[in-house]
């Protein structure tokens, strides 16, 4: 409805191009000061990876219940929530295996991806409530399971924390391949960083 033709702007493709090259050096930086081993780089996989999600699910919640703030309010909290319930569980050592949050994280991303928004208007307001907090709320659940599981035996914690926040970025920055492929795809995207 907003764009002609599937495109992303030459003003974001120059933003995109900026970004990029600040991750690159960034990457260059580690790699001269830390030597950047590969198991960090799941730090910057994980940031990306949750900004794409709460993207498509800000977007996925507008067109179910109108783009207001509340609904960006209902996102972020509930982005928050899990990532401190998974925070705690590990802490606590009440969590699920690493095995079974991957398992659980990839299934409700490919159940994102398989659930039309047309699908989810079939409910009442409080139904689809519920199945939008499951779909969106659990795959970051298991993804701070995820994360939190391998940031405790991280030795750089510092690295790690800076890795994701760049991750994140460029996280926010893939959004906006939805301009061409459509803003159901970003949910296949999430899963494959």
């Amino acid at each position: 409805i907003y764009l002609e033709r599937r495109t992303i702007s030459p003003l974001y493709q120059g933003l995109f191009l900026f970004v990029a090259l600040l991750a690159f050096a960034v990457f260059v930086i580690l790699r001269v000061e830390q030597g950047l081993p590969e198991r960090r780089l799941v730090f910057f996989f994980f940031g990306a990876g949750f900004t794409l999600v709460e993207s498509a699910a800000v977007a996925r919640l507008a067109l179910l219940f109108g783009a207001v703030w509340i609904v960006s309010a209902i996102v972020f909290f509930t982005a928050l929530s899990m990532v401190f319930l998974a925070n705690l569980s590990v802490w606590k050592r009440r969590s699920l295996s690493s095995a079974a949050a991957w398992f659980g994280l990839f299934l409700l991303l490919l159940g994102n991806y398989l659930t039309s928004v047309e699908w989810l208007l079939n409910f009442g307001t409080a139904i689809r409530g519920l199945l939008c907090f499951a779909l969106i709320g659990l795959p970051i659940y298991f993804a701070g399971i995820c994360f939190s599981s391998l940031f405790e035996k991280e030795p750089n914690t510092g690295a790690a924390l800076g890795l994701n926040l760049v991750g994140a970025m460029v996280g926010g920055l893939l959004e906006y391949l939805s301009m061409l492929l459509g803003m159901r795809s970003i949910w296949l995207l999430a899963a494959l960083v």
